[in-house]
């Protein structure tokens, strides 16, 4: 019995109603042996919370996200070594306030901003539903090569209702993407979610980011923390950027 890439981020979602799914999957397999189940997932969280409660059945983290980055973009990717002119890159698709949020504040002149729900695309030409899925995964290089920090808008709960608890622990190529293209990257998501791509291996730019905005509680007080850093780091000059970018430090 395998449950396999288990977008597993909104299996929390009830949980402010006294239901946890976790505890509903593994008694709905109590009667199967142990060998015979396998969890490979999306969240760690929830890979932690079943060894926890059943040690003895196989779960694992397993992100399908690694492997799709890497089959729409096959070829090895090198980075850009030549001055930039950009400060950032924000990719989004679905209309999510916490996502608007962060691009209406967003400086025009510093940054290459897309933003599929509101006709605010990349592309020269009309940009619909139908060719999302090549947008998403195979936007062309120009716009890594000639940007610094990706602001990733990751999938979380609308930042004026409750924190789903699920929802931590969940990552999706946004959060991959800038580690594929040799981009320094800021996660706006849920509590932690910079933390997380910590816990997964990748290191932080702390050196020359700051994070702290990251345990912040209050989602609506974590973006304001967020823009404030985004402000700080638009008045360092691209110059300065460009340096840190290709200096060991980075």
């Amino acid at each position: 019995v395998k449950f396999m890439f288990s977008n597993t981020w909104d299996m929390g979602a009830y949980s402010h109603k006294e239901f946890n799914a976790v505890d509903y999957i593994l008694d709905s397999v109590k009667d199967i042996d142990s060998e015979r189940l396998n969890f490979y997932l999306c969240n760690p969280h929830t890979v932690d919370a079943i060894k926890s409660k059943r040690p003895e059945v196989d779960a694992r983290f397993m992100s399908v996200y690694f492997n799709r980055i890497r089959h729409f973009n096959q070829d090895i990717y090198k980075h850009n070594p030549e001055q930039r002119s950009k400060h950032f890159l924000c990719l989004n698709n679905l209309k999510k306030n916490h996502r608007t949020f962060i691009v209406d504040r967003l400086p025009p002149e510093h940054s290459y901003v897309s933003y599929v729900a509101n006709g605010k695309n990349l592309s020269d030409g009309p940009l619909s539903q139908d060719v999302l899925p090549t947008w998403q995964d195979s936007l062309p290089h120009f716009y890594y090569d000639d940007s610094y920090i990706n602001i990733v808008n990751e999938t979380m709960h609308e930042y004026h209702t409750p924190q789903a608890i699920g929802m931590a622990g969940h990552s999706t190529e946004k959060s991959l993407k800038p580690i594929h293209f040799r981009q320094m990257f800021l996660v706006s998501g849920n509590i932690h979610a910079n933390k997380l791509m910590q816990d997964l291996g990748f290191k932080l730019f702390d050196n020359f980011i700051d994070y702290s905005f990251d345990i912040e509680e209050d989602p609506l007080l974590r973006l304001k923390q967020l823009y404030v850093e985004i402000k700080r780091l638009t008045d360092i000059d691209v110059t300065d950027i460009h340096a840190y970018y290709n200096s060991e430090e980075c």
